[in-house]
């Protein structure tokens, strides 16, 4: 259920388990790849992660997730 998912997604964050909230924001996205509010979602998480983990693979798929977004608006 979708709204599980969200519901999900931000209780993780609330406790500041990014990852979890990744998974759950993955899960959403695979689920409805069209869904730009969960798209979003997913990428703010990338990059808050990358700004945490200074992993450059994370910061470059929230960036292409976000050029996404921009060409679909």
């Amino acid at each position: 259920d979708p709204e599980i998912r969200r519901l999900l997604t931000d209780a993780y964050l609330k406790m500041g388990d990014l990852p979890a909230a990744e998974a759950e924001a993955r899960a959403l996205v695979a689920a409805s790849p069209t869904d730009t509010a969960a798209v979003r979602r997913l990428a703010d998480i990338l990059s808050w992660e990358a700004g945490k983990s200074k992993d450059p693979r994370k910061f470059a798929e929230s960036l292409k997730l976000f050029r996404e977004l921009a060409t679909l608006n």
